[in-house]
């Protein structure tokens, strides 16, 4: 929900209105908004480890599936063993 306007005690209270998601960034950036990308990197980001990280660990986190591990078609009802 989007908020319109100030909540205070002597004014009406603020107007909501439901937005589909697919209008909300448009509207968003209509105000001078962001749809929550940051606008910066963070200050403590140490390009160094993240380098060394993605090249001794994304390769085990990425490894191939075991192929004599059983295994099954169906996404929602995987197989036992």
């Amino acid at each position: 929900m989007l908020d319109a306007g100030p909540d205070r005690r002597d004014r009406a209270p603020p107007v909501r209105r439901r937005v589909h998601p697919g209008r909300a960034g448009p509207l968003l950036h209509r105000i001078g908004w962001s749809v929550q990308v940051p606008s910066r990197k963070a200050t403590q980001r140490d390009e160094e480890k993240i380098a060394a990280w993605r090249d001794e660990q994304w390769p085990v986190v990425k490894r191939r599936r075991r192929t004599w591990a059983p295994g099954s078609v169906s996404r929602t009802r995987p197989a036992r063993g």
